[in-house]
């Protein structure tokens, strides 16, 4: 039993490397002409959908943890030591643990693969199972001492992950705005430098207070920004620009798609009963149309240092 056990964690620490390895590099490889949406959250191609998307809670090393995989060859060689020993039967709560994350993953991968941040939901989970599970090998199998080093190689793996996310741009960027810390200097993408003309418009401390004690109650534009609806008591149509994709009252409809600028701005003044749009410095470039329409036909009112804005249409 003990000799399996080592067998068992120097294939998977090992092994484990190798496919970190592989993987990761495949998953960080940058496809010329790919669709912005689809790169930013790191799902350009099939192989990286694969493991970024819909199996991202175990292997997005980017936004997740290096060792979330482990636990599936935890989970596999736990109950063949159980076989092993005689233990066949499997008690309630792992029934209900099992399923649980079993149904959580289909779910969350089918439905959620499109943004990291709903798989963020099962890490906790995922890192308790794993070291409650090898504390469970390491007592059946009566040798603690590769369940320690497994909790070492596991530490080591995140220490990893975190020193490559503080050297990344994306980590610096937010470090720098929000706590004015500087560890190295970070590439600004092209997507947010925007020169943006404020001459004429108010800096204030957040666009949401100011949003909230407008004395207008008609509908807003709202550019992919919940917090609208957080923290103001006013209405607001959800619109994403990188899509083209506004939530209408019939569900998911194109508001740029056939209509000039003249025929947008009648829409939504008109139609939608719209005078404001609710957006944010790092939502340009992406379509083209909607900047020209905000820079163009409608008026810069309040923007604050979060880079939130708020835009009237003229007229």
């Amino acid at each position: 039993m003990m000799r399996i056990t080592k067998l068992f964690y120097i294939s998977l620490i090992l092994g484990g490397s190798i496919l970190i390895f592989l993987i990761n590099r495949e998953l960080t490889a940058k496809i010329p002409g790919a669709d912005y949406n689809l790169e930013v959250r790191g799902i350009e191609t099939p192989i990286k959908l694969l493991f970024n998307g819909y199996l991202g809670v175990f292997f997005n090393f980017k936004y997740h943890s290096f060792a979330n995989w482990v636990l599936v060859p935890l989970i596999m060689f736990y109950y063949y030591l159980r076989m092993k020993t005689g233990i066949i039967k499997i008690n309630e709560y792992e029934k209900f643990i099992l399923i649980f994350l079993i149904i959580s993953v289909i779910l969350i991968g089918v439905k959620g693969y499109f943004n990291y941040r709903y798989s963020y939901t099962l890490v906790a989970l995922v890192f308790g199972l794993i070291f409650w599970i090898n504390w469970e090998i390491g007592k059946i199998s009566r040798s603690k001492t590769w369940s320690y080093i497994l909790v070492v190689y596991i530490v080591a793996l995140n220490l990893s992950n975190f020193v490559a996310q503080v050297f990344s741009d994306r980590f610096n960027f937010h470090l720098q705005r929000v706590l004015n810390i500087k560890v190295t200097n970070y590439k600004k993408s092209d997507r947010y430098v925007m020169n943006i003309d404020t001459a004429n418009a108010f800096k204030v401390k957040n666009v949401l207070v100011c949003i909230d004690t407008m004395n207008y109650d008609g509908y807003y534009i709202v550019n992919n920004l919940p917090d609208f609806y957080y923290y103001t008591n006013k209405k607001g149509y959800y619109y994403w620009v990188g899509d083209d994709d506004w939530m209408s009252k019939e569900g998911h409809k194109r508001l740029l798609e056939n209509k000039d600028i003249d025929e947008l701005k009648n829409f939504l003044q008109q139609s939608l009963q719209c005078r404001y749009i609710y957006t944010s410095k790092f939502y340009f470039n992406y379509n083209k149309k909607w900047d020209e329409f905000l820079f163009n036909h409608c008026r810069l009112v309040a923007y604050d240092a979060e880079y939130r804005l708020l835009y009237e249409i003229n007229g």
